[in-house]
């Protein structure tokens, strides 16, 4: 069984509404993603982090791991097509890094990092459109 907690943050900059996707949309491109069978080729980690702005943007990343989306297939997205207009779905999987235990054994700190990211992009415009 997956189990999501989502969570919202305050930007620094004022969005532009007209560049958001709709949340029923967003839902529909993140299900073709079925995120739990893309962090479990990477590894067993017991979690993983999901991050989008939900607004369309400009995107030039190079030199990263990106996909994406066309009719329900992931595909894989070479630098030399960069920059796209997409929105897009941020991945990566949080690798434990440490423990403190208390001397009974008790578990009470753990730590982490998130570790192999990849960006998912759907809705793409490509430069040649």
């Amino acid at each position: 069984m997956s189990r999501y907690q989502g969570t919202n943050s305050k930007l620094d900059t004022w969005l532009q509404y007209n560049r958001l996707i709709e949340a029923e949309h967003f839902f529909e491109n993140l299900d073709v993603l079925v995120i739990k069978d893309i962090t479990h080729s990477k590894g067993d980690f017991s979690s993983f982090v999901i991050r989008s702005t939900g607004e369309r943007t400009n995107y030039a990343v190079e030199n990263g791991t990106h996909y994406f989306l066309l009719n329900g297939e992931i595909q894989v997205l070479d630098d030399e097509r960069l920059p796209v207009e997409a929105y897009y779905i941020s991945t990566f999987v949080m690798k434990k890094t440490g423990e403190k235990r208390d001397d009974q054994g008790n578990l009470r700190e753990e730590s982490f990092e998130g570790t192999d990211s990849s960006d998912y992009l759907f809705d793409v415009k490509f430069r040649e459109e």
